[in-house]
């Protein structure tokens, strides 16, 4: 399903279907997002083995659904290691637009050094309007402090260091003053559309080495689609470490 009012909303880099995917795709898999609610079963779980997915899959009159959480959470990843691996074979399969695939192709096509780093620091829906006054996201947040230092703790080790998110004052000045790169500063030149300027960044940050985030769906996103997984800021830098760096900075 593609939910149009997400594809209206300025908040959202969500274009309308026929804008990301190709004809033929859309043909094969759009659904109406009522048929999608009736067609779909949740996927019990979690289970130890696939043959209790397949045999829920068999019953299932179109297929499963796993609402707001990741298949490893429903599928053990230490019996069924696989369910770690992500999704790469997948994401190539899909039928993107022309306009996709050229965003798709130019992060691909940018020279990476070894061992690259690619933090992301999260903003969007939780820090505009009234979500700014609520405090239970903290934890999806890497704050300026932490950030700046995280940068300069893996420049100083010889480490590229880009840069990703929507702090359109606050990256440019966190790159400036580590020697760091901005990810905007990159696909400046592509001449993108908005959805594809956050696949270019989703798909530049799937080839670092190393992903550095709080707790955020984009950072999850572009790590499955390269094998990798996300290394938590909270577990990087402890309380009392971020106490002290907040201080100092």
């Amino acid at each position: 399903s593609w939910r149009m009012n997400l594809a209206k909303n300025p908040h959202q880099a969500i274009a309308p279907a026929d804008e990301v995917f190709t004809t033929a795709f859309l043909d094969a898999h759009l659904a109406g997002t009522k048929a999608v609610h009736k067609g779909f079963d949740d996927i019990a779980g979690p289970d130890d083995d696939l043959d209790a997915i397949r045999a829920q899959l068999s019953a299932s009159r179109r297929g499963l659904r796993v609402r707001a959480r990741p298949l490893s959470t429903r599928i053990d990843p230490v019996a069924v290691p696989e369910i770690t691996e992500g999704f790469a074979t997948e994401f190539d399969a899909v039928g993107f637009h022309p306009q996709i695939v050229a965003a798709v192709e130019a992060a691909r096509a940018f020279p990476l050094g070894n061992d690259s780093v690619g933090i992301h620091l999260r903003a969007g829906d939780i820090l505009y309007g009234r979500y700014r006054t609520l405090t239970h996201s903290w934890y999806k947040i890497i704050s300026a402090p932490v950030a700046r230092s995280l940068i300069r703790r893996h420049r100083d080790a010889g480490h590229e260091v880009i840069v990703f998110g929507q702090g359109a004052e606050l990256i440019p000045e966190l790159c400036s003053s580590t020697g760091a790169t901005d990810a905007s500063v990159l696909r400046e030149a592509q001449n993108l559309s908005r959805t594809g300027e956050a696949i270019f960044d989703l798909v530049l940050l799937s080839r670092c080495d190393h992903i550095i985030a709080g707790h955020s769906g984009f950072a999850i996103q572009a790590a499955s689609i390269s094998g990798r997984t996300v290394e938590n800021h909270l577990d990087l830098v402890p309380p009392e470490e971020a106490i002290e760096i907040t201080r100092a900075d």
